[in-house]
Parts: structure tokens; C-alpha cells; sequence
């Protein structure tokens, strides 16, 4: 991401960027998922992903998208 400083998700900076594939089984205080379209696109299993990532946040989730969300995404707006 520009501008922003990021370490892997096995560092101790305050932002890790970790892949979807990576992020079973872990908890993030704040999670933010970029492009859910694009995540359940990207592979067979890409739903399954997305799920990974919105059930990894503990505190807070943000949904980031310029492209309309999934339709197995509609009505869970807050």
C-alpha cells in the first residue's frame, strides 16, 4: 500500500498485510478487506476466502470496494 508502512504478518509493525490464504485460524483487532469482489474471483474457493477474512476481525471490520459487493455480501450493511 503507498504511504503506508506495512510488515508481514509475522512482524511487529503496526500494519501486516496477510494474505487470505494465511489469515485461517488468526485475530486481528481490526481487519480491513479490500475489493471482496476481486477475493471471491480470484479462485474457486474465493468465497471460502472471504469468509477467512471478515470472520478475522475482533474489534473492527472495514469493507474497502470501488466495485459493487457480491450479492452474497447485500444487506449486511451497517
Amino acid at each position: 500500500m503507498d504511504g503506508i508502512e506495512t510488515t508481514a504478518p509475522d512482524g511487529d509493525g503496526r500494519v501486516a498485510m496477510v494474505p487470505a490464504s494465511l489469515a485461517k485460524g488468526l485475530e486481528y483487532d481490526h481487519v480491513i478487506a479490500v475489493e471482496p469482489a476481486t477475493i471471491i474471483e480470484a479462485e474457486p474457493r474465493g468465497l471460502n476466502r472471504l469468509y477467512v477474512i471478515l470472520t478475522t476481525a475482533v474489534s473492527r471490520l472495514d469493507v474497502l470496494h470501488c466495485r459493487d459487493l457480491p450479492s452474497q455480501l447485500e444487506g449486511t450493511e451497517a
